[in-house]
């Protein structure tokens, strides 16, 4: 154990902590700050506990609090509050840059350290600060766009105030941020690993390393005898189906006989405490036997390819994109209709598009978030 003094979010704090605690679970489990997001499973590959410490960007998940002694740490909480939010914070909610929001936190604390030391960076150069945080909702452009947003906000350029929609314009043909952004951008917004359920079992899950592989054996027997085991839980211990279906039923959620990919679900042991439950799963055994490896997708298409499921091919689903011209059908008709629709209360922001009618001569908007075509009759 090791005494340590930190300054988080412009707090100083005492604290006595093991030598191999890691900042991540110091802000998360003892600080409460749970806008430090982890998702790669502490292999310092994907920035969603990213946080700034003596003003540079950190991954907190590798970082021992015993090598941080007088450092400066800010989270996302530190930057500013839904009440009054830092112009990182705004720029990333009034741009549309958050989605699901668990990559956020991660993001804009990467962007302030960035700003911080370049109030006017490039796009090359965001991308550069940017490229250890992964998002896997987004194609990255509104993420660079609010970056952008952020840095013009900081110079004076501009405001908040001045982008921002005002009630006046309406609902219809203005885009508004989603009700949750703020709440995600500023870390209070709570995800499923956020809550403390007192009494809860700690899961820990064994995920192939190998890519394409058959399971010979897998042997727990070392595992349940680690302490506060409380059990483990293989593809057989799975009552009903253990089949996930999204396009396809292609997804177990344990593997039963084979791995299809690096980080396929193997196995699922429980513990009283996650530092147990990690203990135990080192000691499970699982032998495979490689099989070849697909890794192209046009590779895998090929008529020769190796097939990866057993019960449809590699190809398992086509989906074919309708184009069109809207601002030529616009023109062409003879009359345009439009129409206020409220927005459906579940909707967090509401898009309007027009749909053509079977016979009529005019275009009434929809509150769908894609644009529609019923153009089955005339169109003029």
């Amino acid at each position: 154990m090791k005494k340590i003094r930190l300054r988080v979010n412009g707090t100083w704090r005492e604290l006595i902590v093991d030598t191999e605690t890691v900042l991540l679970d110091l802000l998360r489990e003892d600080l409460r700050l749970t806008g430090v997001k982890q998702s790669c499973d502490r292999k310092n590959q994907c920035g969603a506990c990213t946080v700034v410490v003596n003003g540079k960007a950190m991954r907190s998940c590798l970082a021992r609090v015993a090598d941080l002694e007088g450092a400066d740490i800010i989270t996302v909480e530190g930057l500013g509050t839904p009440d009054n939010p830092h112009l990182i914070q705004e720029a990333f909610v009034l741009t549309g840059a958050i989605q699901c929001g668990f990559c956020t936190p991660g993001m804009i604390m990467a962007a302030k350290a960035l700003l911080d030391a370049n109030p006017d960076p490039t796009v090359e150069e965001i991308k550069h600060a940017l490229r250890r945080n992964l998002c896997r909702c987004t194609g990255y452009k509104k993420i660079i766009e609010a970056v952008q947003q952020a840095g013009r906000f900081l110079r004076g350029e501009t405001t908040p105030e001045a982008i921002r929609p005002k009630p006046a314009q309406g609902i219809t043909g203005v885009s508004h941020p989603r009700p949750s952004a703020m709440g995600k951008a500023c870390g209070t917004a709570y995800f499923t690993a956020d809550y403390v359920i007192k009494g809860a079992l700690e899961l820990a899950v064994l995920h192939s390393t190998i890519p394409h592989a058959r399971i010979v054996s897998i042997d727990a027997s070392q595992a349940e005898n680690m302490p506060g085991m409380a059990g483990v839980l293989t593809a057989a211990d799975i009552k009903g189906t253990n089949i996930l279906k999204y396009l396809v039923a292609d997804r177990p959620v344990l593997c039963k006989d084979k791995v299809r990919y690096i980080g396929d679900p193997i196995l699922v042991v429980a513990a009283d405490t996650r530092e147990n439950a990690e203990a135990a799963l080192e000691k499970v055994r699982v032998q495979f036997e490689p099989l070849p490896n697909l890794s192209d997708p046009e590779a895998a298409m090929a008529a020769t390819a190796l097939q990866l499921q057993a019960e449809f091919p590699n190809l398992c689903f086509e989906q074919p994109q309708i184009t069109g011209n809207a601002e030529e059908a616009l023109r062409s008709s003879k009359s345009a209709t439009w129409s206020s629709t409220a927005p459906c209360s579940c909707s967090p922001a509401l898009t309007t598009s027009p749909t053509f009618r079977p016979g009529e001569d005019r275009c009434t908007p929809t509150t769908h978030g894609a644009a529609r075509r019923a153009a089955q009759g005339r169109r003029r």
